[in-house]
């Protein structure tokens, strides 16, 4: 026997997919703010659930952590890209918080801190030849 209740095994379970369907849904929220259009991000985010892996991940291996990741990846990625042109210490540091929360669920979530260093380089050059 491998330990596990059914009350466990429902709770991974329900908790992968509901993680899967917030992140297409934090994806649409996104859409809808930078790029507009209300009906193409929706069509984009069921493109998302039904079209990628997440959902595979979410219903068939739940105790895989890829809908958590994908979750951590999201707020990350949602909160660089939301408050565009502000560079106060208090989003970066927001930012480190939620990096550091994706990388303890998966290590590899560090490359995610590339669009940081990115946008810190290019103020650099921009304060430069300023």
């Amino acid at each position: 026997m491998h330990g596990y209740t059914p009350w466990h095994q429902r709770f991974v379970f329900l908790s992968s997919a509901l993680f899967a369907c917030v992140v297409a849904f934090m994806g649409r929220r996104l859409a809808i703010r930078l790029i507009g259009g209300m009906w193409s991000s929706s069509y984009a985010t069921v493109g998302v659930l039904l079209g990628t892996s997440i959902t595979y991940y979410a219903t068939y291996m739940p105790s895989y952590s890829h809908a958590l990741d994908a979750f951590a990846c999201a707020m990350f990625l949602g909160y660089w890209a939301l408050p565009t042109g502000r560079t106060d210490l208090r989003r970066f540091v927001v930012l480190g918080l939620l990096l550091g929360l994706a990388m303890l669920i998966r290590v590899q979530e560090l490359a995610m801190g590339v669009v940081v260093a990115l946008e810190v380089a290019v103020a650099s050059v921009h304060s430069l030849r300023g």
